[in-house]
C-alpha cells in the first residue's frame, strides 16, 4: 500500500483477478449481499437554487400543482402575450437560384481544372470557285502529338475517375436506401 505521501497508481486487486472468480464475486455481490448495520443519514441536503428558463428555482416550480402550469400553457396558446413587432436591421440576400427548389448537382459538373480547346480537324484546301475568293487567313499550325496524347490521356482519366464516382455514388444510395427498409421493417415487425 502507499503511504499518504506517495501517489498509488497501480490498477486495482479486483483487475487482477481471473474472471471466474470476478463472475462469483458479482454473483454473490447481486444475490447474497452483505447485511452490514442500517445506514442513518446526519446531514441536510443543502438547497443549490438551480434555475429553470425563466430564473424560476426548480422547487418552486415542482411546489406548483400540475393543473396550474397546464392552465397557464393553454392560456398562453389561447391568447399569447402581445409583444411590439419585431424590427428588422438586415438586408434579404440576393437568391442566388431563382427558384425554391434545391439542385443537387453531381460533383463532377463542379471541377475547375484547364480549359484546354483541341484544334478543329484540319481542313482540305480546295481550289477557289473563283478568283476572286481566295482564303486570306493562313491554317492554324496543328499542335505536336505529344500535347494531344497528354489531352486525350487526361480526358480519359477524368471520364475514368467520373464513372467510378458515380458507381460509388449509386452504391452507398442503394445501401442507405437498404439501411432505411432494414429500419422501417424492423420498427413495423411485430413479434
Amino acid at each position: 500500500m502507499a503511504s499518504a505521501q506517495e501517489l498509488d497508481l497501480a490498477p486495482p486487486v479486483e483487475l487482477q483477478r481471473p474472471l471466474w472468480k470476478s463472475l462469483v464475486y458479482n454473483f454473490r455481490d447481486r444475490f447474497l449481499p452483505d447485511q452490514g448495520p442500517p445506514l442513518y443519514l446526519t446531514s441536510r441536503p443543502i438547497n443549490l437554487g438551480m434555475l429553470v428558463e425563466v430564473g424560476e428555482l426548480i422547487a418552486d416550480s415542482m411546489a406548483r400543482p400540475w393543473w396550474r402550469s397546464l392552465l397557464r400553457s393553454l392560456a398562453d396558446a389561447v391568447a399569447p402575450e402581445k409583444l411590439p413587432p419585431l424590427e428588422i436591421t438586415w438586408e434579404p440576400a440576393n437568391a442566388i437560384m431563382p427558384s425554391q427548389a434545391l439542385l443537387l448537382t453531381s460533383w463532377s459538373n463542379v471541377i475547375h481544372g484547364p480549359k484546354i480547346f483541341l484544334p478543329d480537324p484540319a481542313k482540305t484546301a480546295s481550289a477557289p470557285a473563283s478568283p476572286g475568293l481566295a482564303r486570306t487567313q493562313p491554317l492554324p499550325a496543328l499542335p505536336d502529338a505529344a500535347t494531344v496524347a497528354f489531352v486525350y490521356d487526361l480526358e480519359r482519366d477524368m471520364l475514368k475517375d467520373l464513372r467510378r464516382s458515380r458507381r460509388r455514388e449509386r452504391f452507398l444510395i442503394a445501401i442507405f436506401v437498404g439501411e432505411i427498409i432494414v429500419l422501417l421493417v424492423g420498427a413495423f415487425w411485430h413479434h
